[in-house]
């Protein structure tokens, strides 16, 4: 079964499930969703477990993320406060670049709040359309 969007976007349920496992099970760093060619629905793209330093791997991360084309990310963020404890926050990345085809680029704005209602217990949300508002110390300020 699927949940529809006021965009008349449908959200697979294997986004839920990925978001889920990632926020109970601990050992998912981040989970990847995309829209279909068609624009019809929302896709678990796949998931990325949790390895070594949690900087350099969201600075791998950021690498990786396509300079054309919309994404959604959910993210656990394990950080350190300023009182030196060791935190985690799970926060959705509309990744949202400038150089998205048009109508891309506006369903997945359009598609984001109805994306986000699926996933119950989100704690930070960031939208992102150039690497400067995706870098480590701009998005560990937002957690």
């Amino acid at each position: 079964t699927m949940s529809g969007s006021r965009s008349g976007i449908e959200v697979d349920d294997g986004c839920v499930t990925a978001f889920n496992n990632l926020k109970m099970g601990k050992n998912l760093r981040y989970v990847t969703c995309k829209m279909t060619a068609d624009h019809k629905k929302v896709t678990c793209e796949g998931t990325v477990a949790k390895t070594g330093n949690p900087e350099e791997q969201f600075k791998q991360f950021v690498a990786a993320l396509p300079p054309n084309d919309g994404r959604y990310f959910i993210y656990d963020f394990e950080f350190k406060n300023a009182d030196n404890d060791i935190r985690n926050k799970v926060a959705l990345i509309a990744w949202i670049p400038d150089a998205t085809p048009i109508k891309t680029k506006m369903l997945y704005t359009t598609t984001k709040d109805d994306f986000k209602k699926q996933l119950q217990g989100l704690q930070v949300e960031i939208q992102a359309t150039d690497y400067d508002e995706i870098s480590w110390d701009s998005v560990i300020q937002r957690c």
